[in-house]
């Protein structure tokens, strides 16, 4: 019989975009549009938007500068 793990035996796969907000301190519409900048992967299912956690935390860990010029 195969095992089926849970998400909190694996960990979570993707943030929404009120957790990106809330990471990053910032407004929907900037979270919205960071989330159309293509600095990470976004998965679109219908009209739910998802952020790839592991490319996010990746994103975040080597930006050093975030908006601005």
């Amino acid at each position: 019989i195969g095992q089926v793990n849970t998400i909190a035996e694996t960990g979570k796969r993707t943030y929404s975009v009120a957790e990106i907000r809330e990471i990053l301190g910032i407004s929907r519409r900037k979270a919205y549009e960071l989330c159309n900048s293509n600095c990470f992967k976004v998965i679109r299912v219908g009209r739910a938007v998802r952020v790839s956690k592991a490319s996010f935390d990746y994103w975040l860990d080597n930006n050093e500068q975030i908006g601005g010029q």
